[in-house]
C-alpha cells in the first residue's frame, strides 16, 4: 500500500511539473541579477551615461554626422544644426567667455528686460546685466564647497537628495562626489545607492519599465544636478541662521 502512495505522489508531482514547464514563457521569466559592486556599477552607468550625452566631450570644431544631418559645436553651449534645407543655431544655455581682455558670448533676454536695459547707460557689461540678472552657467567645480563643510551638514545633503538624484550624480560628476559619498553615507545609504545604480544600468527608471516613475533615468543629469544646486542653498540658509545664534 505504501508503494501505491508513494507511486500517486510522484504522478501527481510530474503532472504538475510538466504542466508548469508547458505553461513557463521564458521570455516573460526575468532572469535574477545581482548587482556587481559599486565600482563595477558606476563604473558600467559612466558608460552608458557618455554612450548618451554625445556632445558632452564635444569639442569646440568638432562636429557628430547623421546620415539627413550635423550638428557642429561653435563654442560652449553653442551649436549648429544643418541638413541639406535647413541651417539652425542651437544654444543649450547662457555662455560667456573672455579671452585677451575682450568677453563674449550668448545670452537669452526677454524683449521687456532688453527694452528696460536700454534706458540708462552701462559703461561695463557688468552695469548691463545687473539689470536683468540672466542665469549664468554655473562653475562644476561650485559644488566642491561642500567638500569643506563640517560633517554634520555634510550628512545633510545625503538625507535631503533623493536617492535616484544620489546616483545620477555619481555618474555625472567627478570622481570628487562619489568619493564624498562613500565618507559620509551609513552602510544603508549605500545598499540603497548600489541598488539605484544597479537600476540604472538595467534601465528598470525608464518610462517605459515603470510608467509614470519619478525616478530619473541617466538623461536626466540637469535635473538632478539643480536638485544638488537647490539643497546646497537650503543648508546654506540654515548654516547662516545657526552662525547668527
Amino acid at each position: 500500500m505504501a508503494k501505491k502512495k508513494e507511486n500517486k505522489q510522484s504522478s501527481w508531482f510530474k503532472f504538475f511539473s510538466l504542466r508548469k514547464k508547458k505553461n513557463s514563457n521564458p521570455e516573460e521569466i526575468d532572469e535574477i541579477i545581482q548587482p556587481e559592486g559599486f565600482e563595477r556599477e558606476l563604473e558600467k552607468a559612466k558608460k552608458k551615461f557618455n554612450s548618451f550625452h554625445l556632445t558632452k566631450n564635444l569639442k569646440v570644431g568638432e562636429q557628430i554626422e547623421r546620415k539627413d544631418y550635423k550638428i557642429k559645436k561653435n563654442g560652449s553651449n553653442l551649436y549648429k544644426l544643418e541638413s541639406s534645407n535647413f541651417q539652425i543655431v542651437l544654444i543649450t544655455g547662457n555662455s560667456l567667455q573672455e579671452k585677451d581682455g575682450l568677453t563674449t558670448g550668448v545670452l537669452q533676454i526677454q524683449e521687456a528686460d532688453l527694452s528696460r536695459a536700454l534706458q540708462r547707460e552701462h559703461s561695463d557689461l557688468d552695469s548691463f546685466l545687473e539689470l536683468w540678472k540672466p542665469q549664468l552657467p554655473q562653475n562644476n567645480q561650485d559644488w566642491k564647497q561642500i567638500l569643506d563643510w563640517p560633517i554634520f551638514w555634510k550628512q545633510h545633503i545625503l538625507l535631503r537628495l533623493r536617492p535616484d538624484s544620489l546616483a545620477l550624480l555619481t555618474v555625472c560628476l567627478d570622481r570628487d562626489f562619489s568619493d564624498f559619498f562613500l565618507e559620509m553615507a551609513t552602510r544603508k545609504q549605500k545598499k540603497i545607492l548600489l541598488d539605484e545604480l544597479f537600476y540604472l544600468n538595467q534601465g528598470k527608471n525608464s518610462e517605459d519599465w515603470n510608467p509614470h516613475t519619478k525616478n530619473k533615468t541617466l538623461l536626466y543629469p540637469d535635473k538632478a544636478i539643480h536638485e544638488l544646486y537647490q539643497t546646497i542653498d537650503s543648508i546654506k540658509v540654515k548654516m547662516d541662521k545657526e552662525k547668527e545664534r
